[in-house]
């Protein structure tokens, strides 16, 4: 028969497995299971851009374009105006407002086109020179600049022509001729100055268009001012 210190030991390490066991009810199959969902790759991962990729989609963006602000193409090498535009990239289709011209605004469309002259040196009966060249052309603008100095479109097309005859300053913000005969106390500078005209105008009400009438800037002659120092 063993010794009664002997079947103590027993006693005790029996308990200890069972204290063991209890305290943690996880199984082996369990926490491998477990071990395994964490491991696996979600169904839909988010996948972000490389930079290469970002600055493809950047560079071949295609510019966007409102249909209600003229794109004008001209440039100063074709001697733009500042305040009109005869080539408009996105310049709309007439035809869907052409009962309304026809009835309703054909006075704006019988002016006759007037001969051009040429002013840069001009010379007045009595030898009267003017201190600041000017450029004097017969435009058939397709947008121009609004009293409210916003850009819109005009009518002009093979059919509803509307002519403006404008001056525009050769050397706008520069000295005037024969500045150093003013005082000092004067700096003599060429200004563009401005009339007002209604023309014919397009306009986009609620994505349809309409025709209207607005008032436009028309650059009229070119003056020598006098700014004090």
């Amino acid at each position: 028969m063993p010794p009664m210190w002997y079947q103590l030991i027993k006693i005790l390490v029996l308990l200890f497995a069972l204290f063991t066991t209890g305290t943690n009810p996880t199984t082996v199959p369990e926490q491998q299971d477990q071990a395994q969902r964490t491991r696996q790759p979600p169904e839909n991962p988010i996948v972000f851009p490389d930079s290469a990729v970002m600055h493809h989609m950047k560079t071949t963006t295609p510019p966007v374009i409102k249909r209600d602000i003229p794109q004008c193409v001209e440039d100063q090498a074709n001697h733009k105006s500042k305040s009109f535009c005869t080539q408009v990239e996105n310049y709309p289709d007439l035809s869907l407002i052409k009962g309304k011209l026809s009835q309703n605004f054909s006075n704006f469309f019988s002016d006759p086109e007037p001969v051009p002259v040429d002013i840069s040196s001009r010379l007045g009966p009595n030898d009267e020179v003017f201190l600041c060249r000017s450029r004097r052309r017969y435009l058939y603008p397709k947008s121009g600049l609004k009293s409210d100095n916003t850009w819109q479109f005009i009518v002009n097309n093979d059919e509803f022509k509307q002519g403006i005859l404008i001056e525009e300053c050769e050397n706008e913000e520069m000295p005037c001729d024969y500045s150093l005969s003013f005082p000092q106390r004067y700096k003599p500078i060429c200004k563009q100055h401005y009339v007002l005209r209604m023309l014919a105008s397009i306009r986009n009400t609620s994505g349809e268009l309409d025709v209207g009438q607005e008032s436009f800037k028309i650059p009229s002659c070119c003056k020598c001012v006098l700014k004090v120092l």
